[in-house]
C-alpha cells in the first residue's frame, strides 16, 4: 500500500471522551488506523506517564484540522489500547469479559509501561482468572513468555515461583523468547543453567549408582541380577542418558524413563517366573526405585525465581487489596496441554520492535 493509499484510508474513529480535548492517533496496521478521542485530565488522573508529562507538552503536540492536538503511536496495538482507555475512562461497555492469552499480555505491557494499574485493576482480576489460549494466535514458546510477562506486570508472585521451577525441571521448550516481554532474557538463560546443574547432578547419580555397577559387573563376569536383565537396563539407560540435549530433554523425563523402566523390569521378572529369584525380590528392581528415590528428593529440592529479584520497580509493586491474588487458568507445565511441538501452521511473530528490557538487580 502506497503512502498516498494509507493518508486515504479512513480511521476507525472511538469517542471515549466526547468532549475531549486529545487524539490518540494508533498507525500499527496501515489499514486500519484506529484513533481515540480522550481528556487529558483523566489521563492524568490515571496514568503516572500522562501525569508526568512536563509543562505545555500538550500545545507541542501537532493540532488536526478540526483544532484537536494529536498524539500518534506507530507500534502500539490499538485493540490493547482501547480496552486500557476505556478502562480509564469508566466507558466499561464493550470491553470483553475475557481475554486470550496475546491481547492479554500486551494489555499488561502497555498498561506497565504508561504506568496504570489503578485504572485496570478492577477489570484485570477477571480477565486473569478466565484468559484464553488460541493456537493459531501463539506458538509454545510464544505462549510461555507471554504469560511470564503477564506475571511478571501483574505481580502474580506464586505462579510465576511455580512457572519458573517448571521450566526448569518439567517444561520441554528450552527457546522461551522473552524479547516482547519487559523481563530481561538473562532470565531464562539462568533457568536454563540451573537445569543443565540439575542434569548433571543426575546423571553423576545414575552413573555411580546404575551405570558404573552394571558395566563393572559385566566386565567381572557377575550380574547384579542376572545377565540378560543386566543388560536390558544397561542399553536402556545408555538411550535414555545419551539423548541429545534438545527440547525433550527435562529433568523430569529421566525420572519418567527410570519409572518406566522400573515398571518393565517388575512385568519381566513376574511373567518370566525365572527358578533362580524364587520368591525374592529382584535386585534391579530394588536399586532402581532407590535411585528414583533419591531423584524425586534432589527435584523436590528445585525452587523457581522470586518474582521480588526480576521486578526491580518496588515503587511499582502491585496490590491487589486482599491476600489472594488472581490465578491464570493455565497449569504449568503447559506442554502437557499443548504440544510444543505441533506441527501446526501458525501464525507468523509480530513484527513489532521488543520493548525495552528490565534486568535483574545486581
Amino acid at each position: 500500500m502506497s503512502t498516498m493509499e494509507i493518508d486515504q484510508v479512513r480511521p476507525e474513529r472511538h469517542d471515549i471522551a466526547p468532549d475531549g480535548d486529545l487524539i490518540l492517533l494508533y498507525k500499527k496496521h496501515a489499514n486500519r488506523p484506529v484513533e481515540l478521542r480522550v481528556s487529558t485530565t483523566i489521563l492524568k488522573s490515571q496514568s503516572i506517564y500522562f501525569k508526568g508529562l512536563s509543562g505545555r507538552w500538550l500545545e507541542t503536540l501537532p493540532v488536526r484540522p478540526d483544532g484537536l492536538p494529536e498524539m500518534a503511536f506507530d507500534r502500539l496495538d490499538p485493540d490493547a489500547m482501547l480496552i486500557i482507555m476505556k478502562a480509564a475512562h469508566l466507558k466499561f461497555q464493550g470491553i470483553p469479559d475475557e481475554l486470550n492469552v496475546k491481547l492479554l499480555h500486551k494489555i499488561a505491557k502497555y498498561v506497565h509501561m504508561f504506568d496504570m494499574f489503578p485504572a485496570v485493576c478492577t477489570l484485570a482480576r477477571p480477565w486473569i482468572q478466565y484468559v484464553r489460549m488460541f493456537v493459531d494466535q501463539c506458538n509454545s514458546t510464544e505462549l510461555a513468555g507471554y504469560l511470564l510477562g503477564i506475571m511478571w506486570v501483574f505481580n502474580l508472585k506464586e505462579q510465576f515461583k511455580k512457572a519458573t521451577r517448571s521450566i526448569i525441571v518439567d517444561c520441554n521448550a528450552v527457546d522461551i523468547d522473552l524479547s516482547r516481554t519487559l523481563i530481561d532474557q538473562s532470565m531464562f538463560d539462568e533457568l536454563l543453567a540451573i537445569r543443565h546443574e540439575v542434569m548433571r547432578d543426575m546423571s553423576s547419580l545414575i552413573q555411580s549408582k546404575l551405570i558404573a555397577p552394571l558395566k563393572q559387573g559385566e566386565k567381572n563376569g557377575k550380574a547384579i541380577c542376572h545377565r540378560e536383565c543386566d543388560h536390558h537396563i544397561r542399553i536402556h539407560m545408555q538411550v535414555l542418558m545419551e539423548a541429545p540435549p534438545n527440547k525433550e530433554t527435562k529433568p523430569s523425563r529421566i525420572v519418567e524413563g527410570l519409572r518406566f523402566l522400573s515398571d518393565d523390569r517388575k512385568f519381566y521378572h513376574n511373567s518370566s517366573r525365572d527358578p533362580l529369584e524364587g520368591s525374592r525380590k529382584p535386585l534391579c528392581i530394588g536399586r532402581l526405585n532407590e535411585v528414583i528415590s533419591q531423584l524425586d528428593k534432589m527435584l523436590e529440592k528445585v525452587e523457581g525465581f522470586d518474582l521480588a529479584d526480576w521486578r526491580p520497580e518496588a515503587s511499582q509493586e502491585v496490590v491487589w487489596g486482599d491476600d489472594v491474588e488472581p490465578e491464570l487458568r493455565l497449569d504449568w507445565p503447559y506442554d502437557q496441554k499443548f504440544n510444543f511441538d505441533s506441527d501446526y501452521e501458525l501464525s507468523p511473530r509480530s513484527s513489532a520492535s521488543p520493548p525495552p528490557g528490565k534486568g535483574r538487580n545486581e
